[in-house]
């Protein structure tokens, strides 16, 4: 029966060959000019971006351009005049980069969307549409964004739909031909979209994933100048993520298959860099300040640029700016000149760009602003070091970096090192920095700069899936992991650090619910001996402040910590300042430094660490006087206990030495007779 099956899927894809040439649509009234290639956004599979093109008859011979600058996972894209439009499955926000350069344009809000499957533009009608999931169990609809700032608006709602078998409705690709039709397609079939009614028509099976699940994130898109449409259908294979190229056909629905996209990656905003000649021109409408927003210290300052934008941005021509002129609003606390802001005081203030351009010879006077928060100085002055697992976007390296609290926006790099795959939980103890790596191995290198990596083990214990943190006790040495026990639990371990042997301690509970984004975001232990995790009970919920007890896993609440982001790039403990130090994911690409108050629960922002790639993990390195570790009875500390150590606690007793503690047999808080005669007992194997 299956070899049958095989016969008719073979003889349907040779005939959608003839079907695809013989009943593709071609567009109506274009004259502008195609390179011939289809272009897109590559994404490996460890998140990284980069710009593509291929030819449409040979999509396996990839040209690569220029990498994306930031680590922002961009689940769906379009592209649109020059530049894309996209969205990131890790925090939901909206962004736009340059498509010739990846060069991020600006940042729009948070989708009220977490999965984003694929996006398309209406020429027609000058809308950008995306099929967003509002939560991980819930199936795509479509959205209208809006272009400036990724704002959208509901216009299908496919929650209640089923396609022709029954199953709930849940498309994966939409696409817009240029008469605007819209057509969408989910795992097996191609539809139209009728938006005004709420409807979809079948077209016909697609029979692209007959073998293999897809992904979420796909895209469909037509070449408007051949008219063509093609699906860059993404699923996870044998040796890691496949990404096919099919053309569909808009009359029945048959796909065929060209072949695939490289290799281990998948393939989104696919499109034929169309430019129509008629592109309108579009009055400027505003200044667009960059950043928007920006954290310093006192005596710290940020540059800001100013450019002018029009709505929707994509229609906008190149406006020149004839005058610029800076104010603050509050002098008090920043000054500006010339774009350089000054923080003076802690506090807020807008900074205005007032820009004088034209547009067909008429004059615009337009403003934009700045919001600058000038946070108060830190608690302590200190270095904080971190390995950097991403630097530059290259996989197989690592940096050793640093930055100091009153101005962690100057990330330096203090050394380098191969990186033996991609890293995990990372520790520094005593003059070492210890990893986990994606493969499972554990390492230790020197932080002596020049030093090679130590294997430690080359697979983790049985049961254990990977370790997502370790971290070391300065209290007594004792070092523990945190990691996935059995694929799904979430677990503490002690862990030995020249071994890399563990010990089960329990599943952490009490701590969230370590679910999509949830759970542990960062971990530290502290010079006072205790564990302090960041976590959250939901992927958009509050980050709150928890005490784990290290015997048993459970975790106590603290209070909630007032950042906005994923407390996920690490966590360390400040003995000078008595606090917390935490650096958030900001979602654009850098990382804010926090200070945490553990007592008080209150946060202090104290600015940008934006030089970093990725990082999961930091420390101070502190000159610590372990607390000293004994037996109560062995009094002298040789290993045995006898009359020697009775006649010293009597000695501490009648206050004729320095009481120590292994002495209060009794442990009452008090040395007395009664604890030498306790030790004696002991030395006589009476009690």
């Amino acid at each position: 029966m299956k070899k049958g099956m095989n016969k008719i899927w073979s003889r349907l894809a040779s005939l959608a060959v003839v079907f695809s040439l013989l009943l593709c649509v071609i567009p109506f009234g274009v004259s502008a000019e195609s390179d011939g290639m289809l272009h897109g956004i590559i994404v490996d599979s460890s998140y990284n971006a980069s710009l593509a093109s291929f030819s449409p008859d040979d999509p396996e011979n990839v040209t690569t351009g220029n990498p994306n600058p930031t680590d922002i996972n961009i689940s769906a894209a379009e592209y649109y005049h020059g530049n894309y439009y996209c969205y990131s499955g890790s925090n939901g926000l909206f962004y736009v980069f340059s498509a010739d350069t990846f060069e991020l344009l600006y940042t729009g809000s948070t989708s009220q969307g977490v999965m984003f499957a694929d996006m398309s533009f209406d020429y027609s009608t000058g809308k950008m549409y995306a099929l967003i999931a509002d939560s991980y169990v819930s199936t795509s609809c479509i959205y209208e964004v809006d272009m400036t700032n990724g704002n959208t608006v509901k216009v299908f709602d496919s929650a209640n739909l089923t396609d022709p078998f029954g199953e709930r409705l849940n498309l994966l690709g939409i696409a817009c031909s240029t008469d605007g039709t819209i057509y969408a397609c989910d795992a097996n079939m191609l539809y139209t979209i009728d938006l005004e009614a709420g409807t979809y028509s079948p077209v016909g099976s697609m029979l692209v994933f007959t073998q293999n699940s897809p992904t979420f994130s796909q895209s469909l898109s037509f070449d408007h100048y051949t008219g063509t449409l093609y699906f860059a259908a993404t699923y996870y294979g044998n040796t890691g993520m496949v990404s096919d190229l099919y053309v569909v056909n808009t009359v029945n629905g048959i796909s065929t298959r060209v072949g695939s996209i490289g290799s281990d990656c998948s393939l989104v905003g696919l499109n034929c860099a169309y430019t129509p000649d008629d592109l309108p021109a579009v009055e400027p409408t505003g200044v667009t300040v960059t950043p928007s927003s920006g954290i310093i210290q006192v005596g710290n300052t940020i540059e800001l640029s100013a450019a002018v934008a029009s709505n929707p941005a994509g229609f906008a021509a190149d406006f020149e700016i004839c005058s610029i002129e800076w104010s603050s609003d509050n002098e008090a606390v920043a000054t500006v000149d010339a774009g350089i802001v000054t923080a003076v005081s802690p506090g807020e203030a807008h900074i205005t760009a007032t820009v004088e351009t034209e547009f067909e010879g008429v004059p615009y006077i337009l403003n934009g602003e700045a919001l600058i928060t000038v946070s108060p100085e830190p608690a302590a002055d200190v270095t904080i070091h971190a390995i950097d697992t991403y630097p530059s976007n290259y996989m197989n390296m690592f940096e050793v970096i640093g930055f100091n609290t009153y101005s962690p926006q100057a990330v330096e790099t203090e050394f380098s090192s191969a990186g033996n795959d991609f890293l995990r939980g990372t520790a520094y103890w005593n003059g070492y920095y210890y990893y986990c790596t994606g493969s499972n191995a554990m390492y230790r290198i020197s932080a002596e700069a020049g030093s090679t990596p130590e294997l430690i083990r080359n697979t983790l214990p049985d049961g254990y899936a990977a370790f997502n943190y370790i971290m070391v006790n300065p209290v007594d040495g004792q070092a523990y992991a945190v990691s996935y026990y059995d694929f799904w639990y979430v677990s503490l371990a002690r862990l030995d650090l020249e071994t890399g042997e563990v010990e089960m301690i329990g599943t952490l509970e009490n701590i969230g619910s370590m679910l999509y984004g949830s759970g542990i975001r960062s971990i530290t232990i502290g010079a006072n001996g205790k564990c302090y995790a960041i976590s959250a009970d939901n992927l958009y919920s509050e980050n709150k402040l928890y005490e784990i007890d290290l015997d048993t896993a459970v975790g106590t609440y603290i209070c909630d910590v007032d950042i906005d982001e994923f407390v996920s790039g690490g966590m360390c403990y400040c003995s000078e300042g008595n606090c917390l130090y935490a650096v958030s994911n900001t979602s654009v690409g850098g990382y804010m430094l926090y200070e945490i108050d553990p007592e008080a629960g209150t946060t202090v922002n104290l600015g940008s660490c934006a030089d970093m790639g990725y990082v999961s993990s930091i420390y101070i390195i502190e000159d610590i006087d372990p607390i000293p570790q004994f037996t109560i009875g062995d009094v002298n500390n040789d290993g045995q206990i006898n009359a020697a150590d009775a006649n010293l606690a009597m000695r501490m007793a009648l206050n004729l030495m320095e009481a120590l503690p292994a002495a209060d047999a009794n442990e009452d808080g008090n040395i007395t007779a009664a604890d030498a005669n306790i030790i004696m007992r002991w030395a006589l194997n009476l009690g």
